[in-house]
Parts: C-alpha cells; sequence; structure tokens
C-alpha cells in the first residue's frame, strides 16, 4: 500500500475514535443527569439528542467511507484484509 493509502486509513481510525469518545461523553452526561450529579432538564436532554443524533450521522458515514475505501482497495490489490497492527493489507491467497 501507498503512503497515501495509509494516511487515509490512519484518517477513518482517527474519525471513528473520535466518534466513539463523543458518544462515551455524552453517555457520561445522560448517566450523570440519571444519578442526579448533573441537572436534568428537558433542554439539555433535547440537546445530547441533537449531539447524540449528529454522531450517529456521522458514524454512518465513516462507515460507507470505509467501506468505498477497502472495496477500491480490494480492487487495486485483491481480496485481503487491513492488519491494524502491522499496518499492512495482508492478500488472501
Amino acid at each position: 500500500m501507498n503512503t497515501l493509502e495509509t494516511q487515509k486509513i490512519r484518517s477513518i481510525i482517527d474519525n471513528y475514535r473520535l466518534i466513539y469518545n463523543d458518544l462515551n461523553y455524552y453517555e457520561k452526561n445522560l448517566e450523570n443527569m440519571v444519578i442526579g450529579k448533573e441537572e436534568k432538564t428537558e433542554s439539555k436532554i433535547s440537546f445530547m439528542g441533537i449531539k447524540i443524533k449528529e454522531c450517529i450521522l456521522k458514524l454512518e458515514q465513516e462507515r460507507k467511507t470505509e467501506k468505498e475505501f477497502f472495496l477500491l482497495i480490494q480492487e487495486k490489490y485483491g481480496p485481503g484484509e487491513f492488519d491494524i497492527e502491522t499496518f499492512q493489507y495482508k492478500i488472501k491467497d
């Protein structure tokens, strides 16, 4: 794989990480509201719902981007898998 392809994979991984960090943040806020550590208001709950929906849309888009990218990689190099530990695309025999 070339440098641009490797950078694209790193970008996809980073984007997933950011999305999941945001979702974890909102989940903790909601948990704090449930246990009374944070004030529970209609506007805060509505805001959290909007933010969670935005994260879900980003996640869906990132999954689409990932799928399209790996289809291109498979067309270029053949069927295989990407090893996240070594950052190598391993062609299936």
